[in-house]
């Protein structure tokens, strides 16, 4: 069963029940856990420094002194929750700022981000780009094809042979950064 299961389900989003009892656990209500509190205003950027790698939260160094510092002012500690939605709203994959950066290689500043010199490949290359970079996707041209679907005015099913291009979409993931916390 473990050879088959392996071959058959995505482990990151499916499970595999062998007993239908097991099911069962598919709509088990748990009770949520207590919201917990990282005191920096007693232990300062050590506290969140620890949260950060105990929650996993991969905050960068400036955000951690955003954090300290706007909380500080606050005068008091934030939650879990709190930092989590932080840490996710300007995460890497919500934000790219590692794509989106100024880089410097051997002293030389870059003219162009990650992200611009990927799109500089459709200015120097379009050929067969009908559409790119518009909600992170891109059609390409494709090739003549046969379909066969309904006429809309006679209600009829003919065949059709006509144009049928390439859509390549990239999930980016950014609804959290809906709202941006810079002006």
């Amino acid at each position: 069963v473990d050879a088959v299961k392996a071959l058959i389900h995505d482990r990151m989003m499916e499970t595999v029940f062998t007993e239908l009892e097991a099911a069962s656990a598919l709509f088990t209500v748990a009770e949520p856990k207590p919201v917990a509190h990282v005191d920096i205003l007693a232990g300062g950027r050590l506290a969140l420094e620890e949260a950060n790698v105990s929650l996993g939260l991969a905050l960068a160094e400036d955000e951690i002194d955003y954090l300290v510092e706007n909380f500080t002012k606050l005068g008091r500690n934030p939650n879990d929750i709190e930092l989590m939605m932080f840490a996710q709203a300007n995460s890497e994959h919500c934000r790219h700022k590692i794509f989106n950066a100024d880089w410097t290689i051997d002293g030389v500043d870059q003219e162009k981000s990650l992200f611009k010199m990927i799109k500089n490949t459709f200015e120097t290359t379009p050929d067969h780009v009908l559409s790119a970079y518009k909600d992170n996707a891109a059609v390409m041209t494709g090739s003549k094809v046969g379909r066969f679907f309904p006429d809309p005015k006679t209600r009829q099913y003919t065949y059709h042979h006509e144009d049928a291009h390439i859509l390549m979409k990239v999930e980016t993931h950014n609804h959290p950064t809906a709202i941006s916390p810079w002006p």
